[in-house]
């Protein structure tokens, strides 16, 4: 019986900022740019259910680090906030990189899923750069569910992470925050591998062939 060897794990951040755009042009995400919130949801890769999920907000680590306002207005997350409920970036990296060894199954390395990952990509490539370690040698590759939805839904206008839900079905609350992002991200993976696999288009397919063998030319 074949298996499905990789699991998954659905990963957002929130941050202090947008590197690379405007007063940031320079900024490096992390190290310059503030991560201030990392979530993790892994799903089971063959029953396609979420099996943990995990978030930590993570505390001013760099006396330099940029925390804009319109960052802390989307979020809802400030510095403050990091300060008090944040836990030391050394311990989100180390809770990280346990989850990702966590999740190896024999030699398959977890995949990890973002939505957007030309934004996220760089906060955790470099949150493992700061000690050191590259994410590269815990993780198989990088999906994203923005590309996915953008192949499956050609004729839609918009495809941010409430549009995307909304597509597939899926309620999006408090969005903005790193795990409710991170857990629609995992339901919307879910989705498109359902999809995939058959498991949400049987009853069309079904017809199809009905169709088809009453079809005479």
């Amino acid at each position: 019986m074949a298996k499905y060897n990789n699991r998954f794990i659905a990963i957002d951040h929130e941050t202090g900022g947008l590197p690379g755009v405007g007063s940031n042009k320079n900024k490096l995400a992390t190290i310059d740019v503030a991560l201030t919130e990392v979530a993790l949801v892994t799903i089971n890769n063959e029953s396609l259910e979420i099996i943990s999920k995990h978030s930590w907000l993570v505390k001013p680590y760099d006396d330099n680090l940029i925390y804009d306002k319109g960052a802390e207005k989307a979020s809802g997350i400030n510095k403050g906030m990091c300060e008090e409920d944040g836990i030391d970036i050394k311990e989100v990296y180390e809770n990280v990189v346990e989850i990702f060894e966590k999740n190896k199954l024999g030699k398959h390395k977890p995949i990890l899923v973002m939505q957007n990952k030309s934004f996220d990509t760089p906060f955790i490539e470099n949150l493992f750069k700061i000690f050191g370690d590259d994410v590269y040698k815990y993780i198989e590759r990088i999906e994203d569910t923005l590309h996915w939805a953008r192949y499956k839904w050609i004729e839609k206008p918009k495809f941010n992470l409430g549009s995307i839900a909304e597509y597939c079905g899926i309620d999006l609350v408090q969005a903005h925050r790193a795990l409710p992002d991170t857990l629609v991200t995992a339901e919307i993976w879910i989705s498109f591998m359902k999809n995939l696999r058959g498991e949400n288009v049987k009853s069309e397919i079904k017809e199809e062939v009905k169709f088809r063998e009453n079809f005479k030319f």
